[in-house]
């Protein structure tokens, strides 16, 4: 028939050609349908706006967090220990997963409070807020969780057939399982100890997985916090939740506390984009006073907070300097201002990567500069560069919140966003790009064969095959199939479930 094509007789049944072309596109990696001119209505990346570069920060975290995991079984590319270029600062932190970690803490209490902290800042605190809430806890679980279910049950096939290498490190992969049932049992026991976190040891095959439980139970601290403390000023609620920050990370609840500094940059954040849009009307209409030969007005002062309008999240911009002495005179301070903030920042910008990039290994503690904190702490080393990691990405997204947004363009970019939409789904996934005899197997196989496992050229050789040939794209093409067909299915389906209970 007309539009159909006969199978071969290995399928023995008909499948339409239309049918067939858009498998094949769907299944296309989104960036490479697109530039083909396939368009996807599930793969679209939203255009930049006033907080998109929370979304850009993610995704370039995820990709990190990827190269730490498929390179850390070769992390040697010199025969000489002092010579890795890997180890120099800022480049540390190509393979600073752990540092990535705590970004994505911090990022998730910013996002996760900045809607109802909007509707306390503009008096909106009450049935509106309680209700948002609600419905955002209700969904945090099903959001959460349920992507996990398709990647756990994919990981369940290279482990059947005796293709899946435990750990980085692995040189020869585990046995096959013995039964399917077998499997589904363990991929059980492993989902229940995702959502519990309690049995870290459990996590088999999906070992990154760990953070979605502290991730789940953080979100609920940071909704508590913001309904608890929605009728108190801004800087009351700052100061509250900044010291339950200190406590949790005093008691080594650290991704609770990371989530916590995420809520107050966002909630002082919310403060000043308000009072600078309050303080550039009044100025305009100072302006225009003086113009006109009236009596300039008054800039508000702090206690005038609950008058200043509602936030809409984007950066205000500087005073306009326009014609007129009085004009430019009130101008000339607040650029300098600026211009200090902007330096200020940028050097706290600089110090949080330079943190970031604190080293790991447990001999790195014996030089300075990095065994001062473990000197003064007297603290295991391992727990003192816990609490720099976290120090360094609370400053990161503070710095670049306060930045002007040209600091933050590359973050804005369309690689940038693409990455934070396929964020989730590329953390999820990553591992079963990484872990199998297509990744693991092959690198072992090329060092055998090239003196790699004790040479420097042919480590490096065999770790780039597989790094830029089969893991990364790997990654990102599963990443992206989980976004599309996945990740934003559990969305809709989590919100569709909210309005039938009518949460």
């Amino acid at each position: 028939m007309l539009g159909e094509r006969r199978s071969g007789p290995w399928l023995g049944w008909r499948l339409p050609r239309p049918a067939l072309r858009q498998i094949l596109w769907r299944l296309l990696p989104s960036p490479l349908a697109r530039a083909l001119g396939y368009v996807d209505a599930d793969a679209a990346i939203p255009k930049p706006h006033a907080t998109s570069w929370l979304n850009g920060l993610r995704g370039i975290s995820a990709l990190i967090v990827v190269n730490m995991h498929i390179t850390e079984a070769t992390y040697g590319l010199s025969e000489d220990g002092k010579l890795h270029l890997v180890q120099l600062p800022l480049v540390r932190l190509l393979l600073a997963g752990h540092f990535m970690v705590s970004i994505f803490f911090v990022v998730s209490g910013y996002a996760l409070s900045l809607g109802p902290l909007e509707l306390a800042h503009s008096g909106r605190s009450g049935e509106e807020l309680a209700s948002r809430l609600g419905s955002s806890s209700f969904r945090r679980i099903p959001r959460l969780f349920l992507p996990v279910i398709p990647v756990l049950a994919a990981t369940m096939v290279p482990r059947r057939l005796g293709a899946w290498y435990p750990f980085a490190a692995s040189r020869a992969p585990s046995p096959a399982a013995p039964s399917w049932a077998g499997l589904v049992a363990s991929a059980g026991a492993e989902f229940i100890s995702m959502v519990h976190g309690l049995d870290p040891s459990a996590l088999v095959s999906m070992s990154q997985s760990w953070t979605l439980a502290a991730e789940c139970a953080s979100s609920f601290v940071v909704f508590s916090a913001c309904l608890a403390l929605r009728r108190a000023s801004c800087r009351n609620r700052a100061a509250c939740v900044a010291l339950l920050a200190a406590w949790l990370g005093y008691v080594k609840e650290w991704q609770t506390c990371m989530f916590l500094c995420g809520m107050v940059i966002a909630d002082t954040g919310i403060a000043r984009r308000r009072r600078r849009r309050a303080e550039e009307g009044v100025a305009a209409a100072a302006a225009s006073a003086v113009d006109n030969g009236a009596a300039p007005l008054l800039l508000p002062g702090h206690d005038e907070e609950k008058a200043l309008p509602p936030s809409t999240s984007a950066d205000g911009g500087g005073s306009g300097g326009g014609g007129g002495g009085p004009r430019r005179l009130a101008a000339a301070p607040a650029a300098t201002t600026t211009r200090l903030e902007t330096a200020g920042w940028s050097a706290v910008l600089l110090l949080a990567l330079l943190l970031g990039g604190w080293p790991l290994a447990p001999n790195a503690f014996d030089a300075a500069p990095y065994s001062w904190p473990v000197r003064l702490l007297g603290l295991p080393g391992p727990l003192v560069v816990r609490y720099i990691l976290a120090a360094g990405s609370v400053l990161l997204v503070a710095a670049l919140d306060r930045l002007p947004a040209a600091a933050r363009r590359p973050l804005d970019s369309r690689p940038a966003l693409y990455l934070g939409e396929i964020s989730y789904g590329l953390y999820l996934c990553h591992m079963l790009a990484a872990r199998t005899s297509l990744s693991i197997g092959l690198r072992v196989e090329l060092e055998r064969r090239w003196g790699g496992a004790h040479g420097t050229w042919g480590r490096l050789a065999a770790w780039a095959v597989v790094m830029f040939g089969v893991a990364l794209p790997g990654a990102l093409w599963l990443g992206d199939l989980h976004w599309r067909f996945v990740d934003k299915k559990c969305v809709r389906f989590s919100r569709w479930l909210a309005e039938r209970v009518g949460v």
